[in-house]
């Protein structure tokens, strides 16, 4: 990608954003914007767009697989003896068969 009339800053931001070597703890929603500003700057706005879209599914899908490789820990376990995990999610009165409807 380049980067027109940026700073070197901005440049060396949007690399590490681009090639997934921006730590996930250091973006927030100040660097999601400052990403758009960067390629709304450089791109015409469908092109920004898809810049944006692209670049940030690309980013937390590869932040996404390292906290899974990172991280195996399996999910809660419930033994037979209790009740649905789902029950306290269901109005008091209702039953099993009253469950919240999957789509």
């Amino acid at each position: 990608m380049d980067i027109r009339e940026g700073s070197d800053e901005e440049r060396t931001f949007l690399q590490a954003f681009e090639d997934c070597s921006l730590p996930a703890a250091a973006f927030h929603h100040r660097d999601h914007v400052r990403v758009a500003w960067i390629y709304l700057q450089t791109f015409p706005l469908l092109e920004a767009l898809n810049h944006f879209i692209l670049g940030l599914r690309r980013f937390a899908i590869t932040i996404r697989s390292r906290r899974s490789t990172t991280r195996r820990s399996p999910g809660p376990s419930y033994s037979s003896s209790t009740s649905d995990p789902s029950d306290s999610l269901r109005p008091a009165g209702k039953s099993s068969s009253d469950a919240i409807p999957t789509f």
